[in-house]
């Protein structure tokens, strides 16, 4: 059951948690004739960078969009794009490529496919975890980026606008996303789909628990629901649907990173390293838990408590101890950071990177605290 395709927005209106970026592209939609060629989405993992690339490139190519700055949905550009975001695959006019090559030849292939024209209006490349690309490879796409060939049009979707250079930066128009709420998946995406699917079983609760065991990221949740929802139909009762996804590999991964961080944070590194043998994607992991350990350093440095309900259950035993403490969480990120640079860059034992750079920052956290 592929709820994640089925249910991707195809229209700003169904787009949820991102009122303020979806109300700028908005109105930027209904003044401009002309799009900016190269535009920026940055956020967290899954909050919607590249569906709004996707409906970007929807109004641009629409044949008679309406001045509620939405595609007309009807014509048969809107038709193509559409069928292509409900099947996950690229479009005649659009392409989404995830930057995996990382070198010059990956620009000069980009080169080479933009210079050919296409049916609708503009041809849009979306370029998602733009921030792989190295420095040669950003001076290259300088060029390109400052004068787009003929029809050609880029989104650049990116979890760490900080690592792109100033000068792409600069010649983007940038939008800022957020991380989406728990509760706001559940109430907003997950309960009205359990409506119209007719899921039995699940209740509003259900899908609260499913948001926050995955942070709230809606392309996460709609994947729990569909396994929930599976569960259920093949004879599991409702009540003990909890205790067997917590044995499904799919979720270990959430689960894993929110014990890791409580593990570093307290000084239990048993149960860090306990977390890191979950640890399937090591690249992911280790993005994840920068996230949320940002997350944390920015509520140390606004004295917040979390306001997620999962980091007030897991992690209430952390709040915001001083100013050392909030300096020892910047260069623990800092070591983070180089682990993740390492096993993006080179060929190496990737778990004893992470076990090093966690037996670092351990003993970091617990020097500052005493």
């Amino acid at each position: 059951m592929d709820l994640v395709n089925k249910y991707r927005p195809t229209k700003l209106s169904q787009v949820i948690g991102q009122e303020a970026a979806v109300a700028i592209l908005r109105g930027t939609l209904k003044q401009q004739d002309d799009i900016n060629p190269v535009t920026l989405f940055c956020g967290p993992h899954s909050t919607g960078k590249t569906t709004l690339a996707w409906l970007l490139a929807l109004y641009s190519n629409c044949k008679e969009p309406n001045a509620k700055g939405e595609a007309c949905r009807k014509c048969a550009s809107c038709l193509n794009i559409i069928e292509a975001i409900r099947s996950g695959t690229n479009g005649r006019s659009v392409i989404e490529k995830s930057v995996e090559e990382r070198g010059i030849d990956a620009i000069r292939k980009l080169q080479s496919q933009s210079r050919y024209r296409c049916q609708d209006n503009d041809r849009w490349f979306i370029l998602d975890e733009v921030h792989n690309l190295t420095p040669q490879a950003f001076d290259a796409a300088l060029r390109l980026l400052e004068k787009p060939q003929g029809q050609t049009r880029f989104v650049l979707c990116t979890t760490a606008p900080e690592k792109l250079p100033g000068t792409i930066r600069s010649r983007n128009w940038v939008y800022t996303l957020q991380a989406i709420e728990p509760k706001t998946t559940a109430q907003r995406l997950l309960w009205p789909i359990v409506q119209r699917e007719k899921f039995k079983g699940i209740d509003k609760k259900a899908v609260l628990e499913i948001a926050r065991t995955v942070n709230g990221h809606p392309r996460d949740a709609l994947n729990l629901l569909a396994m929930w929802a599976a569960a259920i139909e093949g004879g599991t009762a409702p009540e003990d649907v909890p205790r067997l996804m917590k044995t499904v590999e799919a979720v270990q991964p959430y689960v894993a990173i929110q014990q890791y961080c409580k593990g570093i944070l307290t000084g239990k590194l048993k149960l860090a390293f306990k977390a890191l043998q979950h640890c399937g994607h090591h690249e992911y992991f280790v993005g994840q838990t920068l996230e949320l350990l940002r997350e944390v350093l920015y509520r140390w440095m606004s004295h917040e408590h979390f306001s997620r309900p999962q980091y007030d259950r897991d992690m209430q035993a952390i709040d915001p101890p001083g100013t050392g403490n909030i300096r020892a969480l910047g260069r623990a990120l800092e070591i983070l950071l180089d682990a993740q640079d390492r096993i993006k860059q080179y060929r190496c034992d990737n778990q004893a990177v992470l076990e090093s750079a966690t037996i670092e920052v351990v003993a970091l956290l617990q020097k500052v605290s005493g």
